[in-house]
């Protein structure tokens, strides 16, 4: 049974997946136009700072958003995962359909934020569940992980590398060339890996939400709760 969401709510929440419990925190403005799900793995959690600087834009813009950390504690400290997508995708498709099943959020459109392998992860979901997402962002994404998947994305899909990391920058330029979906790849100047420089996380934010506006329609699901 589905639950209606009150507007203006921030709560953390668990998400069951097959013998696993994820735990998110989702963020309701009092108005919205969709949500985001921002899908963290290895070396990334839903508290990191630049998880919030983006998210905070998206509330801004009057998006929902749901970040979940998709690995335990001790799976993100285990190597075997630094590079896996299987585990994190399968439990994000677990998110999107609890996301449909269990939150009365009407017809709102559904985004996914990703980095690095978790880059990889929700092109993938994009690829796989087509008619769940409408919006792809990556940043300093490893889409070469999914290198299989990116021809079945559909959705809009935005890819954002800092301009100084040069691995990760020639790994997307490659992927530009395998997705067949709408697609930009923005370099973030000055940036390196972990845009860690004064601003860089904030062109991020920018960057996301202008993509993230620009491809989901709003809808009168949220009106309707």
């Amino acid at each position: 049974m589905a639950t209606t969401l009150e507007k203006g709510i921030s709560r953390e929440v668990e998400i069951p997946a097959a013998g696993f419990c994820m735990r998110a925190s989702l963020e309701q403005p009092m108005s919205g136009r969709g949500i985001i799900v921002f899908a963290n793995g290895f070396g990334s959690r839903r508290f990191h700072e630049s998880n919030r600087i983006v998210a905070d834009a998206l509330e801004s813009a009057d998006f929902a958003t749901l970040m979940v950390d998709l690995l335990a504690p001790e799976e993100e400290e285990d190597p075997q995962f630094i590079f896996d997508t299987s585990l994190p995708a399968r439990r994000l498709a677990h998110v999107v359909r609890w996301l449909k099943r269990h939150l009365d959020y009407g017809d709102w459109p559904l985004g996914i934020f990703g980095s690095g392998t978790c880059g990889a992860v929700v092109l993938e979901i994009a690829a796989c569940m087509p008619e769940f997402i409408d919006a792809v962002v990556t940043r300093a994404g490893r889409p070469d992980l999914a290198e299989t998947w990116l021809p079945w994305v559909e959705a809009p899909t935005e890819m954002i590398v800092g301009s100084e990391d040069l691995h990760i920058l020639a790994v997307n330029q490659r992927a530009m060339g395998r997705l067949e979906c709408p697609c930009q790849l923005v370099e973030v100047p000055g940036a390196s890996h972990l845009f860690s420089e004064p601003g860089a996380m904030d062109t991020v934010a920018t960057l996301a939400r202008a993509w993230f506006e620009r491809n989901m329609a709003p809808s009168q699901g949220w009106e309707q709760a």
